[in-house]
């Protein structure tokens, strides 16, 4: 499953078989919330869902505890993204449990 996140600028995926190609050239650092940070272990295309439904430039980090689309790098790279009061309460809801839950797993 993915998350869609309205505040993060990357799309991340902790899990290495979804991953097309890894390019590994591609490394750095993700900070999140709290000042904790994760190594970015490289990048390529992953397939999101059914048929050819793709996300680019996915940073693969190992340990990460959800699948992440950002809505900001959706938006940069030509895609439309229809915010719906319902789904919008959805995505902030499904945020505040994520952060529930990497707090109760401190």
């Amino acid at each position: 499953m993915w998350y869609i996140d309205s505040v993060c600028s990357h799309h991340m995926s902790r899990d290495r078989i979804k991953f097309h190609f890894l390019d590994r050239t591609k490394s750095g650092c993700v900070l999140f919330e709290g000042n904790e940070s994760a190594r970015v272990l490289g990048s390529s295309k992953v397939n999101i869902g059914e048929k050819s439904t793709n996300a680019d430039d996915v940073c693969f980090i190992e340990g990460l505890k959800h699948d992440i689309l950002s809505v900001s790098q959706m938006v940069d790279g030509g895609k439309e993204v229809i915010s719906i009061p319902r789904l919008h309460h959805l995505e902030r809801r499904i945020w505040e449990n994520y952060c529930q839950e990497s707090q109760d797993t401190r």
